[in-house]
């Protein structure tokens, strides 16, 4: 946190989860999340991810200006109702289920929309072509940079 304050830099912050696993956790992850958050002052540079639902929901009773995005993975049918609960800044979606129709869906209910995990240059400019306003990479630099 003291890192992402001094040099002014954006972290996502996923809040993990595992379904049927360790959910008697997810409150308490959650809270001690925004607590460390809040502590370091860097609500403005860090935004919550998760693919749990109701972790993001708890976040939202803890934190109600917190700023967060929903990631779902291959079931994308739900990603409207999901959308109208929760009311995320963005959507991020698996790259291997992203089409033209769906892009087009998100991005005419005006949410931001992220595509993980994108190694491949090709791919990454074609998503940035069909209108996805961000990639996430493992490979960021070097030849298989992206050519924008």
């Amino acid at each position: 946190m003291k890192l992402i304050k001094k040099h002014n830099v954006i972290l996502n912050l996923e809040l993990k989860g595992e379904a049927g696993k360790n959910e008697q956790y997810w409150d308490d992850i959650v809270d001690i999340a925004v607590k460390e958050v809040h502590k370091h002052g860097v609500q403005d540079l860090v935004f919550y991810s998760s693919f749990e639902f109701p972790m993001l929901r708890r976040l939202k009773k803890v934190d109600p200006q917190a700023k967060f995005r929903v990631l779902l993975w291959e079931d994308t049918t739900i990603w409207r109702d999901i959308a109208d609960e929760l009311q995320p800044q963005a959507i991020h979606l698996y790259d291997q289920t992203v089409t033209q129709e769906l892009v087009d869906d998100i991005k005419n209910e005006n949410y931001e929309l992220y595509v993980y995990t994108v190694n491949d240059k090709e791919l990454g400019n074609t998503l940035l072509d069909m209108g996805v306003d961000g990639i996430f990479t493992d490979s960021l630099l070097g030849d298989d940079a992206l050519s924008r």
